[in-house]
């Protein structure tokens, strides 16, 4: 006999029957098919809006307090990584601003401060086509023009472990300890970096290995962070 409950509706309330192990519920009346945890309308594949730790209150204060501690940390080392290695500064000893470069156009610059014309490979003067006629090399753009962001690249080499800006959007707490754990890469399968124990940053349940991802399965092995809601 299958689970029974009641549809969410305000405007129906008629029985449903609950699947427990898809995590949703179909009115028998009304035929609405409803998430067992939000009560909203089923949402495969999405996280449920009750493990967003950045919609409701489930962090401590001291939690959040040490977040935001180290999220200005971070933002110091990530404004310094980006200024180092994403913008120059215009070659003019009067100016001197820092400047990006989109990724295209030729190397030929000019600040917008101080509308001095510079070449952006080796910064040498450049107001006409001389510079480039004797250094042909500076024409060339690959592999000398900076990242118009930073990279992951750039904070795996730069960023020790934990320095890095945590959002809580993409965080989810340890079904095991409780610890708050954030989604960096494509994969939905997270080792808790606490307990090392490992959960699905999907459906927020723990898992052994990938088989939780097969067959009938409503959560995706790998999904881009703004497709998961």
């Amino acid at each position: 006999m299958d689970d029974l409950g009641w549809c969410p509706l305000p405007s129906c309330g008629s029985l449903a029957t609950i699947e427990k192990d898809q995590g949703f519920g179909k009115c028998q009346h009304c035929a609405f098919i409803f998430c067992l945890d939000c009560k909203e309308r089923h949402h495969p594949y999405k996280r449920c809006i009750i493990n967003r730790l950045d919609l409701f209150d489930l962090i401590s204060q001291d939690e959040k307090e040490n977040i935001d501690h180290k999220n200005k940390l971070a933002e110091t080392a990530l404004n310094n990584i980006f200024f180092k290695y994403c913008a120059k500064y215009c070659p003019n000893s009067k100016c001197g601003i820092r400047i990006q470069k989109i990724q295209s156009g030729c190397t030929k610059m000019q600040c917008p401060r101080c509308y001095h014309h510079f070449c952006w490979v080796c910064l040498h003067d450049a107001k006409g086509l001389k510079h480039y006629k004797e250094n042909p090399d500076c024409e060339i753009e690959d592999g000398r023009l900076q990242p118009e962001a930073i990279t992951p690249q750039l904070k795996e080499k730069h960023l020790m472990e934990g320095e890095d800006y945590v959002n809580l959007k993409f965080c989810a707490r340890c079904p095991h300890c409780n610890a708050v754990n954030e989604k960096r890469t494509r994969k939905n399968a997270l080792d808790c970096r606490k307990c090392h124990k490992t959960f699905c940053y999907i459906c927020n349940k723990p898992i052994k290995g990938l088989e939780h991802y097969s067959g009938k399965s409503l959560c995706h092995v790998e999904s881009d962070f703004y497709a998961d809601f």
